[in-house]
Order: C-alpha cells, then structure tokens, then sequence
C-alpha cells in the first residue's frame, strides 16, 4: 500500500505521535521513511533587527535531535 512516506516534524508532542504512527505503517509496509524537520524563520527576522548567523546557528540547535518530553 505504501512505498515511501515522508514525515515532516516540528518537535511538537504531536509530532512525536506522528513519527511513531509513521514509523508503525513504513514497518507494516516494508516502506521507505524519510524525515524532514520544520521550523518557522520568518518569526526570528520579524521581530527584531538580528544576527542572521545567530538565527542559524540557533535554528540548528532547535532541530537537533532530542528526546521526548
């Protein structure tokens, strides 16, 4: 039924819900799962006059991976 599915995640707990849903179905499967990281950047610029290396540099911290809450 499913070859590839792809999971975009923000680090929300709802997120991890669905990296586990995902990760169930792609075994169920035999798919292939890919996994991107989502984050909103245009916050970081709109507020106020920034750094942009920091705001990467931040940013890559952010989306790295971590446990769950």
């Amino acid at each position: 039924m499913y070859r590839t599915i792809l999971l975009a995640t923000d680090g929300s707990d709802d997120s991890f819900e669905a990296a586990e849903r995902a990760a169930d179905l792609a075994a169920q499967y035999g798919a292939t799962l890919s996994a991107c990281y989502v984050i909103e950047t245009r916050t970081a610029y709109d507020n106020a006059i920034v750094d942009p290396e920091a705001v990467g540099r931040a940013l890559r911290e952010e989306g790295r991976p971590r446990s769950r809450r």
